[in-house]
């Protein structure tokens, strides 16, 4: 067994939420996702670069329940205004139930963008996951239609703003990228909505919002506001960053990245070798298997 040995020109290096989320948790599995999976679904990939790349697929449960409910809010947002008559606009829980019922289907037959982790094991009971899926589907998808989303879901189209995501942001020459769901207009502020899962990050996600804002839409940063929707829906969505001081977030950005690119060596290459494993993470992370049968790279 010899460790993965990687060259740093094949990737575009760009800081990101869950890139950075990875380096604090678990360096090893920051590797992994982010250079060792790479081309892994390419047919003449090497085998660990193929189980590599189907790991990184994997999502737990709760995970992908917020990645549905996520995509759906989005879709809803950006229907054109004419098919509000035309065709009357389903319920959060009915896009994301029928969305998740066409990928659950796709999960079993191999072809799904995402899986369910539990449903790789081999014990798993399909009828069981399947069931837990749609019962926190339609609870959270419920409480948000009640407290959030109700709110968004009825913005006048001409207030409604679409920027792209991923959104790439630059500080100076480094790339950033963040994901806003969707934008509002409220009177001479502009509201950047974030999905479900990000209040630990909530300070640079809002100072990058105001980057792009000011790209996207001239908003002048002391305008722009972002938000992020509860995990669970039992609340109403929540402000982020409020009282983030710029400079600070942008020099914890900066850190990150350093720390980051100082594991590529002299040579150009970037070496599994460089990204210990931290082991109390291993509980729920998606390369936990395919890990612990390396053990002895060092």
């Amino acid at each position: 067994m010899f460790p993965l040995i990687l060259n740093a020109r094949d990737f575009d290096f760009c800081w990101t939420v869950r890139r950075r989320r990875y380096w604090r948790t678990c360096r090893r599995k920051y590797f992994f996702y982010d250079y060792g999976a790479r081309g892994g679904n390419e047919a003449d990939a090497p085998r660990e670069t193929r189980e590599l790349y189907a790991a990184k697929k994997r999502m737990m449960l709760e995970e992908y329940i917020r990645r549905v409910l996520n995509l759906s809010m989005r879709e809803i947002f950006s229907r054109p205004n004419d098919d509000e008559e035309a065709i009357p606009v389903p319920t959060l829980a009915e896009t994301a139930l029928r969305r998740a019922e066409m990928e659950f289907t796709g999960m079993l037959e191999g072809t799904s963008p995402v899986t369910i982790l539990e449903l790789t094991r081999s014990d798993a009971d399909l009828a069981a996951v399947h069931g837990r899926m749609k019962e926190r589907l339609v609870q959270i998808a419920t409480a948000l239609e009640r407290s959030g989303w109700g709110f968004f879901r009825n913005v006048p189209f001409a207030d409604r703003r679409y920027p792209a995501t991923p959104l790439e942001v630059f500080i100076a020459e480094l790339k950033c990228v963040i994901a806003p769901l969707f934008a509002v207009r409220r009177a001479v502020d502009l509201w950047l909505v974030e999905g479900a899962g990000h209040a630990d990050d909530g300070d640079e996600i809002a100072v990058l919002g105001k980057f792009a804002a000011a790209k996207l839409w001239n908003a002048p940063p002391d305008r722009v506001r972002s938000f992020i929707f509860p995990e669970d829906g039992a609340e109403n969505f929540l402000e982020i960053g409020s009282d983030a001081d710029v400079s600070e977030v942008l020099r914890g950005i900066r850190c990150d990245v350093d720390g980051m690119l100082s594991r590529i060596r002299d040579d150009g290459t970037i070496r599994e070798s460089d990204f210990p494993a931290d082991r109390s993470a291993c509980g729920t992370c998606v390369f936990a298997s395919f890990c612990r049968g390396r053990e002895g790279i060092r």
